[in-house]
C-alpha cells in the first residue's frame, strides 16, 4: 500500500515529468488516468505515458512549482512556472506561469489538467 500523501505524489509526478523520466511517471499514473491539455484529452495509461514521453530536440520542459493547494473535490492545484531549458548549457530559454490541477486516488495520478 502506498502511504504517500497527495502532495508528495504531486511532487513526484512533476519531478518525473521535469526529469524526462517516463518510466517513473508511468508508475505513478493510474490505468484510468485523464490528461487534459489544450490539444485535447488523453485517456488511459498508455496515452498518458505517450504524452509524457513527448520531448523537444534542444529543450527540456521542467515545472518549477511554488505552491500546492487543495481545492474543492479533494484535488490539488500546483502553481508556478513551466520552464523550457536548453539541453546544452542548462539556461532557461523561456518560462510562463502555470497552474495544474492534479487528482489522486489509491496512490496514483488519475487526473491532470492545465488551468487558465
Amino acid at each position: 500500500m502506498n502511504d504517500a500523501t497527495d502532495e508528495e505524489l504531486a511532487r513526484r509526478v512533476l519531478a518525473a515529468l521535469s526529469g524526462n523520466d517516463t518510466e517513473a511517471f508511468g508508475e505513478l499514473a493510474a490505468d484510468d488516468i485523464e490528461i487534459h491539455t489544450s490539444r485535447g484529452v488523453r485517456r488511459g495509461h498508455s496515452e498518458a505515458v505517450a504524452w509524457a514521453a513527448n520531448k523537444y530536440d534542444h529543450l527540456q520542459r521542467r515545472f518549477a512549482i511554488d505552491a500546492l493547494r487543495r481545492i474543492d473535490g479533494g484535488r490539488l492545484v500546483a502553481t508556478g512556472s513551466t520552464e523550457y531549458v536548453w539541453k546544452d548549457g542548462g539556461e532557461v530559454a523561456d518560462a510562463s506561469p502555470v497552474a495544474i490541477e492534479l487528482g489522486f486516488e489509491r496512490g496514483k495520478l488519475v487526473y491532470w489538467r492545465f488551468r487558465e
